[in-house]
């Protein structure tokens, strides 16, 4: 969803559907199905692809995503605030947060590295 809703359509309708469900859902409503692969940092690579919005800040949080413990922490973030916010829109500006934090930082240390070398 951040994905979709930072880089290719702000006013995008995010349909959730169960796995089994996804392809009746999108045709039903005449959507682009995303599916979940490989965790947080698959599916955001292959969505990136699909939609054609692949980058290398993209590719760098993807990277980020990979390393150790870094997923689990965030889908542990991601439960706590579906929990602890009650309206939808609250819990989708957390989530949406989140994943800028982690654009910025995942920026920062890319250029970081590259003033390394």
């Amino acid at each position: 969803m951040w994905l979709i809703r930072r880089f290719a359509d702000p006013c995008a309708r995010i349909l959730r559907a169960d796995p089994e469900h996804v392809e009746a859902i999108a045709d039903k409503f005449d959507a682009s199905p995303i599916r979940t692969c490989g965790g947080v940092e698959g599916t955001l690579r292959a969505t990136a692809a699909g939609w054609g919005l692949a980058s290398p800040e993209i590719d760098a949080l993807a990277s980020s995503l990979s390393e150790p413990g870094v997923a689990e922490m965030l889908e542990r973030l991601l439960c706590g605030a579906a929990k602890a916010f009650g309206s939808d829109k609250e819990r989708e500006h957390v989530g949406l947060s989140f994943f800028d934090a982690m654009l910025a930082e995942s920026h920062d240390r890319r250029n970081r590295s590259r003033t390394d070398d």
